[in-house]
Parts: C-alpha cells; sequence; structure tokens
C-alpha cells in the first residue's frame, strides 16, 4: 500500500536492491512493507509479502492464518444425548423452538409438514466480523421418501431473528439434508446454489463455513475429522445472524426414523474487520433549543475522552467555545457546572478557536484539552489547556498554550489528535493544499516537532487528486488516533464535492502508514438521517470490547454528534 508521503519513491530500493535488482528477503518489515513494490523479487508486495506478515497492522482487515482469533465453541449440541420423545426444549433449555420439533431415534427431527419447523440458538453471530464455523451429523430417513413425501432437516443461518411464531426459514447460507431428493443442497439468500446426491441413509458430518468477506464453504468429514471440500459461494455479511436448526418431517412412524440431525456445533474466530463499522441511528446530544445555556447553533466538532475508571466526556465546539458534556440516559448532555465546564478562546485566538481532542492524563488524574487556535488571517496552531485536579470538568485558562505550528510551505496547522507522544495533524500549504502530517514531542516535552528534514516529509496522507469517484478526492483532515494491541489506528475525514466522509489508516511505529481499506470510506452515510449529508470529525477510543467512534454528522441543516463502534476490532491480542 502506498502512504502518501511525498518521500515514498525514494524508498524503492533502500537497503533492498544492488546493481541487478532486489535483494533476496529484502521486504522484512518498516517502510519497505508500505511502499507498494515487490523489493525482494518474490512475487508479493506489502502485507502480501511473507516479510511482512508480522506486522501487527498487515492483520487489520485480513482474514489469514494467525490475523484471526482462534476459533473458540459457543455452540455444542449432542441431541443422542436426550431420550426419544423428549422435548426439545427440555433436552436442550438453552434453544428457543418453533412448530413441533421432536427427538426421534436418537436425533432432532424438526417436525412441521407445510411449513418450516425447528429450533434457535438465542444468542445472535457476527458474520461480518467473524468466520463462522458450523459443524453437524445428520441422515435421512431410512425408508424411501417419494410422492409428496417431504422430509429434511439441516442447519442455517439467518438475520432475521427467529421467534415461536417462525413458519417459514429465510436462509442467509445453510445446508439441507433432503430425504425426498437424496441430496444435500447448499441454500444462499432462500436460493438454491448447489447440491450433491446422498444416496444412503446413514450420518453424516458436514461443515458450513462462513466468512467476513462473504465466502461461503461447505466441506464433508469424515469418521477422523479430515475435511474434504464440496464447494464454494458467497453472500451478503450482516451484522446480525441466528443459527437455526430445521425442516420438515412428517409425524412419527414406527417403521422408520425420520431426517435427523444428531451433533451440532458453531465455532465463531474474531477477526479485525474495520469494514463492520455500524453507526448508530440516532444522534447523541438533544438538539440546543431554549432549555440550553450554551446556545441554538449546530454543533461544529466533537472529541470523545475516556479514563481508565470509565469516566466519559464528550467535548464539542459551539459558538467559539469548547464545552464539555456527560453521559445522561440517552446520548451525552451539557454539564450542570456550566459555565464552569466550558473554555472560550484564549487571547491568542482572535480567529477562534476549534476541533476539540480530549486526552485522559490517567499520571495526573486531568483532562488535557487539544484544540486548534486561529490568528486574524485564518492561520491555525496547535494549542492545549490542562483540566483541574480529579478529571474535573474546568480547565485552568492560565495554562493555554501554543504546543505545534506550521514550517516551511506548511503554514497552518489545525485539527490535532493526540496519543502518548505523537500527534496527527491537517497541515495546509498557502496554496490551500491539504494533508496528514505526524509530529512528535521528546518525552516530558510540551511542544510537538515535524521530526523530518523537510515538513512535506512528515505527510502520511494526501487527498486522491484527479480520482473522481475516491471519498477523499478534493480534500483530507480531522484526524482521529488511537492504539490497541500494537498497531495505531488514525480515522481520517476526506471531502469529495461537499460531502465528508470518514477514512482509515493503521501503522505499527507511527511513521509508515497504510490504508486497508485500500481508499474506500470506513461507512457510508445514513439515508435521509441526521448525518446524512456528511460524517466529519471522527475521534476513536478504544476499550476492551473494539473502538467506539463519535462524528459529527449533519443533514444539510443541522448538525449533531453520531456514534458508531466496531466490535470485532482488535478483540483479542493480535500474535
Amino acid at each position: 500500500m502506498k502512504t502518501g508521503t511525498l518521500a515514498i519513491a525514494a524508498l524503492l530500493c533502500l537497503g533492498a536492491c544492488d546493481e541487478d535488482g532486489p535483494v533476496a528477503d529484502a521486504e522484512i518489515g518498516g517502510e519497505l512493507c508500505y511502499d507498494g513494490h515487490d523489493n525482494d523479487g518474490d512475487g508479493s508486495f506489502d502485507c502480501d509479502d511473507e516479510g511482512c506478515q508480522d506486522l501487527y497492522s498487515c492483520c487489520v482487515g485480513s482474514m489469514r492464518e494467525g490475523c484471526c482469533a482462534p476459533p473458540q465453541t459457543h455452540v455444542d449440541i449432542d441431541f443422542s444425548a436426550c431420550a426419544d420423545g423428549e422435548a426439545v426444549e427440555v433436552c436442550e433449555p438453552r434453544l428457543g423452538v418453533f412448530g413441533s420439533p421432536r427427538i426421534e431415534e436418537g436425533g432432532f427431527a424438526p417436525g412441521g409438514t407445510v411449513i418450516d419447523a425447528g429450533a434457535w440458538w438465542p444468542e445472535p453471530f457476527d458474520p461480518s466480523t467473524s468466520i463462522l464455523t458450523a459443524e453437524f451429523s445428520a441422515a435421512a430417513r431410512t425408508t424411501d421418501c417419494t410422492g409428496g413425501c417431504v422430509d429434511a432437516a439441516g442447519v442455517a443461518f439467518q438475520t432475521d431473528e427467529p421467534s415461536a411464531g417462525t413458519t417459514r426459514v429465510s436462509a442467509t447460507a445453510g445446508l439441507i439434508l433432503s430425504a425426498s431428493r437424496r441430496e444435500l443442497t447448499l441454500i444462499v439468500a432462500r436460493t438454491v446454489v448447489w447440491s450433491m446426491a446422498v444416496t444412503d441413509d446413514e450420518f453424516h458430518r458436514w461443515r458450513l463455513t462462513l466468512r467476513p468477506d462473504g465466502g461461503v464453504k461447505v466441506h464433508e468429514l469424515d469418521a477422523e475429522g479430515t475435511a474434504t471440500k464440496l464447494t464454494e459461494a458467497s453472500f451478503s455479511p450482516r451484522d446480525r445472524a441466528w443459527l437455526v436448526m430445521y425442516g420438515r418431517t412428517p409425524a412419527p412412524d414406527p417403521l422408520t426414523a425420520p431426517t435427523r440431525l444428531q451433533v451440532v456445533s458453531v465455532s465463531r474466530s474474531f477477526c479485525d474487520m474495520p469494514t463492520a463499522s455500524v453507526a448508530e441511528a440516532d444522534p447523541l446530544l438533544p438538539a440546543p433549543d431554549a432549555t440550553w445555556p450554551i446556545g441554538r447553533a449546530s454543533i461544529e466538532s466533537a472529541g470523545f475522552g475516556r479514563t481508565a475508571s470509565g469516566l466519559e466526556r464528550l467535548a464539542f465546539t459551539l459558538d467559539n467555545a469548547i464545552h464539555m458534556s456527560g453521559p445522561a440516559a440517552v446520548g451525552f448532555e451539557p454539564m450542570e457546572t456550566y459555565p464552569d465546564s466550558s473554555f472560550e478562546a484564549p487571547v491568542f485566538a482572535p480567529g477562534g478557536i476549534a476541533d476539540p481532542s480530549l486526552v485522559a492524563d490517567e499520571a495526573a488524574g486531568r483532562w488535557i484539552l487539544y484544540f486548534s487556535v486561529y490568528d486574524d488571517d485564518g492561520v491555525g496552531s496547535i494549542a492545549q489547556v490542562l483540566g483541574g485536579a480529579e478529571f474535573a470538568d474546568s480547565f485552568d485558562h492560565a495554562t493555554a498554550r501554543i504546543v505545534a505550528s506550521g514550517r516551511d510551505g506548511m503554514r497552518s496547522l489545525d485539527q490535532p489528535t493526540v496519543y502518548g507522544d505523537l500527534m496527527v495533524t491537517r497541515a495546509t500549504t498557502s496554496a490551500d493544499l491539504t494533508s496528514l502530517v505526524v509530529l512528535r514531542r521528546a518525552p516530558g516535552a510540551e511542544e510537538f516537532l515535524f521530526e523530518t528534514e523537510s515538513a512535506d516529509s512528515a505527510q502520511i496522507r494526501l487527498p486522491s487528486y484527479g480520482v473522481f469517484a475516491a471519498f477523499d478526492r478534493d480534500e483530507v483532515g480531522q484526524p482521529a488516533l488511537s492504539h490497541q494491541y500494537g498497531v495505531y489506528r488514525l480515522l481520517l475525514n476526506g471531502r469529495r464535492g461537499t460531502r465528508w466522509h470518514i477514512g482509515m489508516m493503521v501503522s505499527d511505529d507511527g511513521i509508515w502508514w497504510r490504508d486497508p481499506l485500500d481508499g474506500e470510506e470506513l461507512l457510508e452515510t445514513s439515508d435521509g438521517g441526521f448525518d446524512a449529508l456528511g460524517m466529519k470529525d471522527p475521534s476513536i477510543v478504544a476499550d476492551d470490547g473494539g473502538l467506539t467512534s463519535f462524528y459529527v454528522g449533519t443533514d444539510g441543516a443541522y448538525s449533531n454528534v453520531g456514534r458508531f463502534r466496531a466490535g470485532g476490532w482488535a478483540t483479542w491480542p493480535l500474535p
């Protein structure tokens, strides 16, 4: 992947070539894994090269072996342990049932005649972030099922939540063993896409695998567990899917055993899939009205912070001031301590302030607020102000100071985000061209500086000039930085025309970056919602359950704060 760094072309053979061409095994990490070239001549480059696959950042958006979490079994049912005639919900009380399923001849018979019947696992799975593997054993009825006979059973995942009133299963992907047709059938989106003859009435074991990239695979397992692939297809992953064991089997017959399931298991393996992000439908802040002491203007920008103890605050800009808000019954609401919980523009910012970024200083027990300040000519710099003791919602105006300024041709810096001693900001040239740049500060210092000889070489992202459909064709900015399990994760804004979208970059060291989305936006704006015309100013915070991100959405007339979350992002330690 190319990083957008202007000096990247010089890295093509840095330490990796001699006069005859590439040096073997040169692509072993660092900048050579981010330059978009096959430096060691083995036919692979960047994260696809074996020499780069130990980089944590190369696992973001990847499902290759070693990147996803080890499989964990979440469903393990053995219907052969149930007594014939025993109610399914008695034998396996974790299941919900619909229709009239029964235990017969050491297995699960769905029941039903002209409608589907069966049972479901009550907890949904997420095919958009996990590799789901369902294994089951099944046997067809022991006598011929011809004419009008319907006798079939199988397992499926479906996106609609089942209930006791379910009469038809809408399989997103499923396998059905049919005695009447004497075949095993793969169903995707309620359509038969493959079938295989099954001529005997013995128990067989099959495996159905769903992948976050939309892949579906079917295997048959022998007595030793060795898998043989039978077919593969594709489906459309959604963020929720329920396991259903279902079918249609006739009433009990003393002369024959029905088609039945015996052992059913499901394991899932989480993968780091940022494209699984899902935004909440409603905004988090109430619409400004007469009950607000801070006015009626739309929210302009926002930054989220969380302490190690779980204290959450959302700082937002409104009417040339930064205000703190805290969790409410629904979303967030301004603090009752207003105006102490607000920060007005300091005297060295006659052009105003914007872009709050909250950082919890755990050692000092206070918030640090980073923000953009502008002079009379609109030239931006980055400032900080310290919060009160014990994470108070007030700020000491006397501590406000500038901590980063433009350099060389980059006359203006704004829109800061900070993690540790690393800062990413937007830089604007005198020709009004934008890019994202990286600055660092020395341990114990306050000022962030360019580490490179020229400011240009600090650039990590440029707009996709000339690429008509690119979401960041015209402008980039508003970065949001976090770090989890060895990976820096940077959300960013891109503008195409008048609309803003959110993209992503990742890095192992904060110097060399790649785009795991291949230039695509992270998630789409809503259809008619409060963010229908744009998603701006993201902020991001990591926790044990994934990553939570906030943003400012606009419908063209009004702006408010939204939230999206991806539980599949790095919810386990990477290798």
